[in-house]
Formats: structure tokens, C-alpha cells, sequence
């Protein structure tokens, strides 16, 4: 790997650890006992899901998450100014103060930030621009793990700590889904009895229709995502960047 690059790298791993270790604190905890209790209504059409005996989720892994985001975000900054001083070092206090990796879901966003990358190479630049998620996937830039760590860590950053919801991560078929006519699975604050599945069926249905259980989720730009799928594609979004960006 590229020398000039190995704190940026280093800030990654460090990342990457504590993304893989939050993931594996998660799946125990959800590995824990508690009670589905499944009910049949509307004469047995409608299967309802609620969970019992559910512990608290830890709340310091609020502030665990952002502090994994803000070194995740700041790993690509520290990219961008690694490449502005292999142009020149030390950079103009101007380029000092501005410099930093854009993140941007529309070409005009990016117009109007491109100045941050005032000092580095052409083919840096273009890189960057390629890597941004307007460019990477045109056709739904929200869903770009890149946006979502903007949003995510701006959250954390300028509003608030992210608290975790519950929603249903894991669903398993065992009648044949033709009789299924809506299946409605939100992300709610999971609490004692709350409701968190309910499954319409067009003829009455009185097997249990599936293993479903709860996991934990947080917002994202294009919406709900589970925690373990956050902590997954992020961190493997910013190590595909830095490691293309070391062969410039």
C-alpha cells in the first residue's frame, strides 16, 4: 500500500474493527431470549407478530456507532489531504482550511462543492468525482453506502445520537406465499407487546406463516436499514475508494 497513505489505512482498520465488533455485540444481543407471541384475527386472514421480554437496547452503542461513522467519514477526508499535500506541502492556507473528500447525491451539489478539491491532481479530482454517488449509482444515489454515511454522520454530528429501532430482519416462508396478500413489517420502537408484523392472507391461514423476529435498525437516506447491513457495506464502501485511490 501507497506510504503516504498508511494513516488514512490505519484509521480504516481501526474502523473496520469496531464496526465488526458493534455487529457481533448486536447479533448477541438479539441472539437472547425473549417471546413472539403470534395472534389470528380477522377470522384467521390476519397473522399478528408482538414481541415480550425484550431487554434494553445498550445506550452507548448510540454513541459506539457515531464514533465509528465520524472515523469512517474522516478517513476519507484525510484521503483527500493526503493527495492535496503530494501536490504541495505545506498547502496554502486557503486549501488548508477547505480541503476534504465531497459527498453528493446530484451533480449541482457537487458543482457547488468541487472547490474542496482545489488542491490536487486532475486525475485525483476525477477520481473523487467518479466515486461520488450521483455517478456510482445514478439511478438511486440514496442507496450508495457513501450517502448514507453523509447522512448518518451529519445526524450524529449536528442533531442528535441515533437510537435503534427494531424491524423484522429474518423471515422464513413455510406456506405457499400466492396466499399472502400484504405483508407489513415496519421499523418501530419495539417495546412490550408492541406490534411489529402483520401478515394478510387471502384465505384463512391458521399455521404459523414464518420464523420472524425482530433486529435492529437505523435511518438512512433511502430509508430503514439494518444495523448489521450499515456496519457491513459502509466500512467496505470507504476501503473500496481508499484502495482504488492508492493506485493513482
Amino acid at each position: 500500500m501507497t506510504d503516504f497513505l498508511a494513516a488514512v489505512n490505519a484509521r480504516l482498520r481501526w474502523s473496520e474493527k469496531q464496526a465488526a465488533l458493534l455487529d457481533r455485540h448486536a447479533a448477541q444481543f438479539l441472539a437472547r431470549p425473549y417471546t413472539i407471541v403470534m395472534t389470528l384475527e380477522s377470522d384467521n386472514r390476519e397473522h399478528v407478530y408482538r414481541a415480550y421480554d425484550l431487554e434494553t437496547i445498550p445506550p452507548d452503542w448510540s454513541f459506539r456507532f457515531g464514533t465509528i461513522l465520524h472515523h469512517l467519514r474522516a478517513t476519507l477526508d484525510n484521503l483527500a489531504y493526503q493527495f492535496a499535500l503530494r501536490v504541495q506541502d505545506p498547502l496554502p492556507d486557503k486549501i488548508e482550511r477547505g480541503i476534504m473528500f465531497p459527498i453528493q447525491t446530484t451533480e449541482a451539489g457537487f458543482e457547488n462543492v468541487r472547490w474542496r478539491l482545489n488542491g490536487v491532481e486532475s486525475d485525483v479530482f476525477d477520481f473523487m468525482r467518479d466515486e461520488q454517488p450521483f455517478r456510482k449509482v445514478p439511478a438511486s444515489p440514496g442507496s450508495d453506502p457513501l450517502t448514507w454515511l453523509e447522512t448518518l454522520n451529519n445526524i450524529d454530528k449536528h442533531r442528535r445520537v441515533h437510537l435503534f429501532v427494531r424491524g423484522v430482519e429474518t423471515q422464513a416462508v413455510l406456506i405457499p406465499a400466492e396466499n399472502l396478500i400484504k405483508d407489513s413489517r415496519p421499523f418501530v420502537k419495539l417495546e412490550e407487546g408492541t406490534e411489529f408484523a402483520r401478515l394478510t392472507f387471502r384465505e384463512p391461514q391458521l399455521e404459523r406463516y414464518a420464523d420472524i423476529r425482530p433486529g435492529l435498525a437505523v435511518g438512512v437516506e433511502d430509508g430503514d436499514r439494518f444495523l448489521s447491513e450499515v456496519l457491513a457495506r459502509v466500512p467496505a464502501r470507504v476501503r473500496e475508494v481508499v484502495e482504488a485511490a492508492a493506485a493513482l
